[in-house]
């Protein structure tokens, strides 16, 4: 992501590359930069979760599962992915 250091949205469409390749690892180091540069971008917190739930880290999946579903602006269709995540 030389390219574009400061693109939150080529580092989630990067993430979700990586993902697809099965390099879950790395894909959620590319999630967590573009939501260090769009804190608000609740599509990516929903692929960060869910990247760390197939890593396994139950917990901090959970967080950001948690922070989706109950977030006030939440939209309602990531809003309930995320409560499905919960599950």
């Amino acid at each position: 992501m030389t390219a574009h250091p400061d693109n939150a949205d080529a580092h989630a469409a990067y993430g979700g590359v990586l993902v697809a390749r099965g390099r879950i690892d790395a894909a959620v180091a590319e999630f967590e930069r573009a939501l260090a540069l769009r804190p608000d971008a609740d599509d990516v917190r929903l692929d960060l979760a869910r990247a760390l739930d197939r890593l396994g880290r139950a917990v901090d999946a959970r967080v950001q599962f948690e922070r989706l579903a109950q977030g006030r602006d939440t939209p309602p269709e990531i809003r309930k992915a995320a409560r499905d995540g919960l599950r």
